[in-house]
This record gives structure tokens, sequence and C-alpha cells, in this order.
């Protein structure tokens, strides 16, 4: 149980890392 939700986080973590670093190499392209 308690690992399924540490790696859940962990995936939700990363995907989340990897959208806003997406985002932020938009922004330095726009800029």
């Amino acid at each position: 149980m308690y690992y399924s939700l540490l790696v859940l986080g962990l995936i939700g973590i990363i995907m989340w890392l990897r959208i806003s670093f997406k985002m932020v190499k938009a922004i330095n392209k726009t800029t």
C-alpha cells in the first residue's frame, strides 16, 4: 500500500517537473 502511494507520488512529481520545465523553456524562447 505505502509503496504504491510513494510510487504514484514520485511519478506525479516527475511529470509535474517535466511540464514545468517545458513551460520554462517555452517562456525563455518567447522572451
